[in-house]
């Protein structure tokens, strides 16, 4: 599986994609939306741990509220612990911006996980139809390394550019 991590290429591209009309501050954390819900399904003894924020209406309807409920706890712990300043004033393009980067992760994690709940609350059953190679396993795998290699390649990138391991951090998560 493509770890929590490395889905932020796909902030990156839609950060790039939108003329930075949609911020790297909002989109970072939208990308990792979905994975929020594994961890509390878990204490919650409920299985499977990808569900609600894991299909397509959920990520329609709870990724825009879970940003904002979220949002305090990534600016003071994430943001400001860097130095970053960030104020969440275009609404519409935060909405945009947390349906799309949840949306991302959701076909990211179907292209690759054995279990895809991409029709809930209609349905949970996995929808595999589009898992690479029809295996998943081989599909983590490759997505997993051609993530990673493409986090480091931003990563070395903006590194080489800014000097600095802090301003590199800085610059990969706000625009």
């Amino acid at each position: 599986m493509v770890l929590t991590p490395f889905h932020y290429p796909l902030a990156y591209l839609i950060n790039k994609v939108s003329g930075n009309k949609l911020k790297l501050d909002y989109v970072t954390l939208s990308v990792f939306l979905p994975d929020i819900e594994i961890p509390i399904l878990f204490l919650l003894g409920y299985y499977p741990y990808r569900l609600i924020l894991h299909s397509i209406i959920g990520s329609l309807v709870f990724s825009f509220p879970t940003l904002l409920l979220l949002w305090p706890i990534y600016r003071f712990f994430i943001l400001e612990t860097l130095g970053i300043e960030v104020r969440l004033d275009n609404m519409y393009n935060v909405f945009i911006g947390s349906v799309i980067g949840s949306l991302s992760h959701v076909f990211l994690d179907a292209l690759h996980h054995d279990y895809n709940p991409l029709l809930w609350p209609f349905s949970l059953q996995s929808i595999d139809a589009i898992v690479l190679f029809n295996n998943w396993r081989l599909a983590s795998e490759i997505l997993n390394f051609v993530f990673l290699v493409i986090t480091l390649i931003l990563f070395l990138d903006t590194f080489n550019k800014k000097k600095s391991l802090i301003e590199t951090i800085r610059s990969m998560i706000s625009s």
